[in-house]
């Protein structure tokens, strides 16, 4: 499986590498939520959806034992990320980019865009519908491209957008933090 910031599409391959700078590595060994250890021989396949923890540590020929690694990861339906490709960061005044900046700011209406990335650029992303929030309450949904929305209504302050997206029973959620004057 393919994916990006710890979100996987469907079958994962898990390998794992040691290395020691000593005498070498002896063993590695593993466990997948929680389940017994396991002696590491060949790369494994973990397909369930879900989230998962992957404990690893490996054995050098002397017997000394590294300290337990643990990684977690999930596998899911979602073949793409999302971008939240307007506003980024930076001074906006009634839908212009003025500035970059470390956060954003916006002055007037604003058209709130986002795009799904799909982790293989050869395959188009799946999904069943993308739901734009602004503090967690719904204001558009689309169920096919483009995703834009122009954000209207007054707003004063510091507020949360965020963007889901879903297909088949799982989703995924980009989220930024936007400070808006509108009147």
């Amino acid at each position: 499986g393919i994916g990006a910031d710890g979100n996987y599409y469907k079958n994962v391959t898990i390998t794992l590498t040691a290395e020691d700078k000593g005498i070498g590595v002896n063993h590695t060994y593993y466990r997948l939520d929680g389940s017994v250890w396991l002696e590491y021989t060949e790369p494994f396949l973990v397909d369930e959806r879900g989230e998962h923890t992957l404990e690893y540590y490996s054995v050098d020929y002397l017997g000394h034992e590294e300290t337990v690694q643990t990684e977690t990861f999930n596998v899911s339906n979602i073949n793409f990320k999302i971008n939240i490709t307007s506003p980024e960061n930076g001074l906006y005044v009634f839908g212009k980019k003025l500035l970059s900046m470390h956060k954003t700011i916006v002055v007037g209406n604003i058209d709130v865009e986002a795009e799904l990335v799909p982790f293989d650029p050869s395959v188009p992303p799946e999904f069943d519908q993308v739901v734009f929030y602004v503090d967690n309450s719904s204001v558009a949904t689309f169920t096919s491209q483009p995703f834009e929305w122009n954000w209207e209504g007054s707003a004063f302050g510091k507020h949360s957008l965020s963007v889901t997206a879903f297909n088949d029973g799982d989703s995924v959620t980009k989220s930024v933090e936007i400070l808006i004057f509108k009147f």
